[in-house]
C-alpha cells in the first residue's frame, strides 16, 4: 500500500476545530504496526497554552467496553468463562426484575448490551464495588423492553456486570486483571482508570472542558468518579497506547510478535450479534458495520463530559484508528471515518444522505409525533413546525425526513443521524432508537413545537 496523503485530512480538522469548539484532539493511523498519521491539534490546557501531544492522556469514555470485552474473550481462550453460558454460572445472585428465569440471560446478552434491561438511570460514582450494583438491578423500578436477545439497547449497569465476572472467575480486581493482560503485555504505560491513577501520568494529562454555547466559552470539567461504572467507562489513555491497542485488532491479536487473544475469540468480538441502527449491528463491545466501499468497519465511541472518542479497526486492510478529544460533543466518529477514508485513499467527506429516496405520508409521519424518554436519556421530543418534521433533545434540533416505514433521518454535525421506531401490533409506536438507547414513547406529543 502506498503511503497515502493526509494533507487534505489535517486541514479538515483544524477547521473542525474551529466550528465545533474543540479545545484540544489527537489521531492516529496505523497499517499493521506501522503509524501512517499521527496529528495532535490545539491545547490540552487552555489556561496554561499546553499543546496537546501524542502521550497527553485522555479519558476514553465507552471505548472502555472493548476493553471489557477483550478480558472476557481472553477467560474464554483460557476455558473460565463461556459467552453461551448464563450469567447466573458465575453471578449466582445476579437477577433482573420481571424475568423469572434468569439462565436465559447469557454472557453473551452482557456483552451486546440485549439483555432486555432499558437504559437505568445512572448512579455514577455511587457503588463502590459490584455488589451493590448487583442489587441495584435487582430492585430498581424499571420494565423490561423484550426478551433477552431481542432489543438492542445500551445498559451501562448490565455492562458493569462483565467486571463482576472477570473478578468472581479471577480472583483479582477487574482493574488489575486489565492491567496485567492488557495494558503491561501492549506496553500501554500511560494508561490505567480515573480519578485515582490519573496523578501518576505527570504533567501530561488533558484538561477536560465542556463548551457553554449559551455564554460561548469552554468551562473546566472534573474528572468523573464512576465507581462500578468504570467498567464500560473509566479508561484514561494516551493516543500512542490507545493506538497501540487498536492495531491489535487489525492484526488478528498480535503486537510485537506477542499473541494475546486467539483468532476464534478475536473473530467472535467482532461478529453481529443485534441489528442496531442502519447500517450497523452490535457485536462484543464492538459496532460492525458492513459493506462500506466493500470493506468492515468496526469501532466504538466514548462519551462523557470532557471526552469524546472513537477507535477502530479495517480487518480486510488491516488499518486501524483513533480519536481522542478533551471536549464532550465532539464528532469524534466523523473525524474518525474521515481519517480511515483518507488511509483508503477515499474523499474525506461522509457521503452525502439521499433524504428524497421515500416520500412518506403526512398520516404516516404523524405516528411518530410525540415524547420519548428513559431513565438515563433526555427526553426526545418528535413534532412538527409547519411541514417539516423535527426531532428535539437537550436543546439540539434536528429536521427529519422518512428513510423507510421504520427509520427516521436526519443530519447532525455533518453525520446522518437515525431514528429507528418499533410498533404494536396496532401498527402504534412504542418506542425509539435513538443513538444506542430505546426510549419509550410516553405521550401523543403534540403537531407544533414544544414550548
Amino acid at each position: 500500500m502506498s503511503h497515502p496523503d493526509f494533507s487534505a485530512f489535517t486541514e479538515y480538522v483544524k477547521t473542525l476545530m474551529k466550528e465545533q469548539h474543540i479545545c484540544g484532539a489527537t489521531v492516529s493511523v496505523k497499517q499493521g504496526d506501522k503509524t501512517i498519521y499521527e496529528g495532535c491539534f490545539g491545547q490540552r490546557d487552555l489556561e496554561s497554552r499546553a499543546p496537546v501531544t501524542p502521550d497527553t492522556v485522555f479519558g476514553l469514555a465507552s471505548v472502555s467496553k472493548s476493553f471489557a470485552a477483550l478480558a472476557i474473550m481472553q477467560l474464554c481462550d483460557d476455558g473460565k468463562v463461556y459467552p453461551d453460558a448464563p450469567v447466573t454460572t458465575y453471578l449466582p445472585e445476579f437477577k433482573i426484575r420481571g424475568l423469572p428465569d434468569m439462565t436465559r440471560v447469557r454472557i453473551h446478552h452482557l456483552l451486546s448490551h440485549s439483555t432486555g434491561l432499558p437504559p437505568l438511570r445512572r448512579r455514577q460514582g455511587e457503588f463502590s464495588d459490584f455488589s451493590q450494583h448487583l442489587e441495584y438491578i435487582a430492585t430498581a423500578e424499571y420494565e423490561l423492553l423484550g426478551q433477552p436477545g431481542e432489543y438492542f439497547s445500551y445498559c451501562n449497569d448490565s455492562f458493569a456486570m462483565l467486571g463482576a465476572v472477570v473478578e468472581r472467575v479471577t480472583g483479582e480486581t477487574f482493574r488489575d486483571y486489565i492491567k496485567k493482560n492488557i495494558f503491561e503485555p501492549l506496553g500501554m504505560t500511560r494508561s490505567g482508570y480515573t480519578p485515582v491513577e490519573v496523578a501518576k501520568y505527570g504533567a501530561d494529562i488533558t484538561t477536560l472542558y465542556s463548551y457553554n454555547h449559551e455564554l460561548g466559552k469552554h468551562q473546566p470539567e472534573s474528572w468523573p468518579n464512576l465507581g462500578s461504572y468504570h467498567v464500560g467507562g473509566g479508561i484514561v489513555a494516551s493516543l500512542r497506547d490507545l493506538s497501540t491497542y487498536a492495531s491489535l485488532f487489525a492484526q488478528g491479536g498480535v503486537v510485537q510478535g506477542r499473541k494475546i487473544i486467539s483468532d476464534h475469540a478475536l473473530r467472535r468480538l467482532r461478529q453481529p450479534v443485534v441489528e442496531a441502527l442502519l447500517p450497523s449491528h452490535y457485536c462484543y463491545g464492538l459496532q460492525a458495520t458492513f459493506g462500506h466501499k466493500g470493506l468492515t468497519l468496526v469501532s466504538h465511541g466514548g462519551s462523557l463530559p470532557g471526552v469524546s472518542s472513537h477507535f477502530g479497526f479495517v480487518p480486510e486492510k488491516r488499518i486501524s484508528a483513533v480519536v481522542l478529544s478533551n471536549v464532550n460533543g465532539v464528532p469524534a466518529k466523523a473525524i474518525w471515518m474521515a481519517a480511515v477514508h483518507s488511509a483508503l485513499g477515499l474523499p474525506i467527506a461522509a457521503e452525502e444522505v439521499n433524504m428524497s429516496a421515500y416520500v412518506a405520508p403526512r398520516a404516516h409521519l404523524e405516528r411518530f409525533v410525540g415524547t420519548y424518554a428513559s431513565l438515563e436519556s433526555g427526553d426526545l421530543h418528535i413534532y412538527f413546525d409547519q411541514d417539516t418534521l423535527i426531532s428535539e433533545q437537550r436543546g439540539v434540533v434536528v429536521p427529519l425526513l422518512a428513510r423507510d416505514d421504520t427509520h427516521l433521518v436526519g443530519r447532525l454535525h455533518g453525520q446522518e443521524m437515525v431514528l429507528r421506531f418499533f410498533f404494536k401490533a396496532d401498527d402504534s409506536v412504542w418506542a425509539v432508537l435513538a443513538g444506542s438507547r430505546m426510549q419509550r414513547k410516553v405521550g401523543e406529543g403534540k403537531l407544533c413545537p414544544l414550548t
